[in-house]
């Protein structure tokens, strides 16, 4: 079986993981920047 096969019920979790992972990366800079850690 392919992910195509397997439906968007296993590339949504995947592509939300990658946006929240990028969210969190995005927010570090900015903390970074402000100096916050």
């Amino acid at each position: 079986m392919t992910l195509e096969d397997m439906g968007p019920g296993v590339l949504y979790p995947l592509r939300s993981m990658e946006k929240t992972f990028r969210g969190t990366k995005k927010r570090v800079r900015i903390a970074q920047e402000k100096g916050g850690i």
